[in-house]
């Protein structure tokens, strides 16, 4: 029995990329729809007071 397996820290390590940068995709989405959100709400408002 080998000591130290090689392809199971290279798989986990793919892994552990591939959700963080899911993650970060979707705190970026996350982000961008508040954004959105809040420029609509905002503009609505102004656009109300004007």
């Amino acid at each position: 029995m080998p000591d130290r397996p090689v392809p199971w820290p290279e798989a986990t390590s793919l892994h552990r990329e591939a959700t963080t940068e899911r993650s970060v995709i979707l705190a970026l989405l996350k982000e961008l729809a508040l954004m959105l959100i809040t420029g609509i709400a905002s503009s609505r408002r102004l656009g109300a007071l004007v």
